[in-house]
């Protein structure tokens, strides 16, 4: 059986898991600048999504 702690690592590793074709094609898209952007709002949002799960699948 999971544990709940298994079920909120791998929404975050599923969410979080670019590789170096992403950044290349991000970096070929949108520049470096637009890059860090990218991803600095995907570890936002990631960090936000698995904190909130992690929250409710405790309260539960």
């Amino acid at each position: 059986m999971l544990k709940e702690g298994d079920a909120v690592a791998s929404v975050v590793l599923v969410m979080y898991f670019p590789g170096v074709v992403t950044f290349a094609t991000l970096v070929k898209e949108l520049g470096v600048v637009g890059m860090f952007k990218s991803v600095a709002i995907m570890i936002v949002s990631t960090l936000l999504v698995g904190g909130i799960l992690n929250l409710v699948i405790s309260a539960l």
